[in-house]
């Protein structure tokens, strides 16, 4: 077999003359039995030892015997590791491996914490395996075929992703070598395969408040440079997140998550990837995506921006903020802290950026408005005319810096620290500088204005004076 000696073995079982065969190759490139497996992380492998053994048709047990040969025991252990692994029509495999040193499988296994010179798999291969050629030389349909028939998993002991290892983690972790259709950008089949080496598990992302689980892992792949590599993230969630960042309004489901894990220059491990999700918010549906970049095990901050123009003021909860059907939302973000985006106060013309929030439960609307006139705020009416004109020179005051917020919450009370981490920049420069997280907003309940204004923003004739 492969230009080897190796011993093979039939015998019948249950008397149905559909004998089971099984073969025991030792020390051979493990490429050469597992199509694909040329140009991955593992292609230079050895096969220390290895059992191949055919179930036919209708078997639902392996065969056990004393009288069988040590060859042939030892080779039914393997492929069914231990009689956990129970027989399925075709080709079983069970393999100890030995990953070349220094290759880039063995550099990722040794980056996540795992270090084995050998492993143990076991599962499915192409019954052309046994065929004439052994599977070499295929091409086209019947490469794809043979490959698409790989599926072989391995335990492995507790990985670690230095670093990040407090918000990404992988719980029961295995190898898994296993022929995978090729998708385009829009995750539809191309008709190509390939096969995939990496780890799969229990792959969680820990949010604040919240777990993310995704059904995936962690592919190990070579990366340029030789004998460097790149682990790669692809999977999808397993459950929808109803209440998401603590919004009765907004669900989240088909979340996926692809990306990158990349390793620092400290050697530890930093992750580049994005979150896409079908986002529900009451009766409205959209595609959004987030970008998730985490180099710590800092909580991360995570925004699925929604294209386009949202009305939020047919909201649960939201809507109930008086004035908020005033402003107009494009480009709306939902993440840590509530949402926001792109606004416009319409009766007033003024834009900036918006966010809203839940304080104790009730809702809080700030806008970071972008330079105006002072004369803006009294609108456009004929009563509005005749004040501008009592005011003279206030049409030439500009507000460089200001923040609107509509609240139904009692803020009088509450403290810059009371806020989402990432609304707060958005009073940057409005506060006093001392004091920290234990500020107090200058708002109360309803309507609130703060501006910061300097002599420059002063008309001529008042800074003369």
């Amino acid at each position: 077999l492969r230009g080897s000696q190796t011993t093979l073995a039939l015998f019948d079982f249950k008397s149905d003359k559909k004998p089971f065969a099984a073969l025991v190759p030792e020390n051979i490139d493990a490429a050469e039995f597992i199509p694909g497996l040329r140009g991955t992380p593992l292609d230079n492998a050895k096969l220390i030892r290895g059992a191949l053994v055919y179930v036919p048709d209708g078997k639902d047990a392996y065969p056990t015997s004393e009288f069988y040969p040590d060859s042939v025991t030892n080779a039914l252990a393997l492929v069914s590791r231990g009689g956990a692994l129970e027989p399925a029509q075709g080709l079983r495999a069970g393999f100890i491996l030995e990953p070349k040193a220094d290759s880039p499988f063995d550099k990722a296994l040794t980056f996540v914490g795992v270090r084995q010179e050998t492993i143990e798999v076991a599962g499915a291969l192409p019954n052309v395996v046994l065929g004439k050629g052994g599977g070499r030389g295929l091409n086209g349909d019947l490469l794809k075929q043979a490959v698409a028939a790989v599926d072989l998993e391995a335990r492995l002991p507790a990985i670690n992703l230095p670093g990040i290892d407090k918000v990404v983690t992988l719980g029961a972790p295995y190898l898994r070598i296993k022929g995978t259709a090729v998708p385009d950008l829009k995750g539809k089949p191309t008709g190509e395969v390939k096969l995939r080496v990496g780890m799969a598990g229990d792959l969680v992302l820990k949010l604040p408040g919240h777990d993310l689980a995704f059904d995936g892992g962690i592919d190990i792949e070579k990366a340029t440079g030789g004998k460097a590599f790149k682990l790669a993230l692809r999977s999808t969630s397993t459950v929808n997140w109803d209440k998401a960042f603590g919004l009765p309004f907004v669900s989240l489901k088909k979340l996926g998550l692809s990306g990158a894990i990349e390793r620092t220059a400290e050697g530890g491990a930093m992750l580049d990837a994005s979150l896409t999700t079908t986002a529900r918010l009451d009766k409205q549906e959209f595609e959004a995506v987030s970008s998730l970049t985490l180099k710590s095990n800092s909580a991360p901050e995570l925004r699925f921006t929604i294209p386009g123009r949202v009305d939020v003021a047919n909201l649960p909860v939201v809507g109930g903020l008086k004035g908020v059907n005033e402003l107009s939302f494009a480009n709306l973000w939902i993440g840590t802290g509530g949402l926001g985006g792109k606004v416009r106060i319409d009766k007033l013309g003024i834009g900036g950026e918006g966010a809203i929030f839940l304080h104790g439960g009730k809702p809080v609307a700030l806008v970071k408005a972008d330079p105006f006139k002072i004369t803006d705020l009294v609108g456009n009416s004929g009563l509005a005319s005749k004040f501008k004109q009592v005011l003279e020179g206030a049409a030439q005051i500009t507000l460089p810096e200001s923040v609107f917020a509509i609240s139904t919450a009692d803020l009088s009370t509450a403290t810059i620290g009371d806020l989402p981490a990432g609304i707060r920049p958005m009073l940057s420069g409005l506060l006093p500088k001392s004091g920290g997280d234990k500020r107090r907003l200058p708002f109360g309940t309803g309507v609130s204005l703060i501006a910061a204004l300097s002599e420059a923003n002063l008309p001529p004739a008042t800074r003369q004076a």
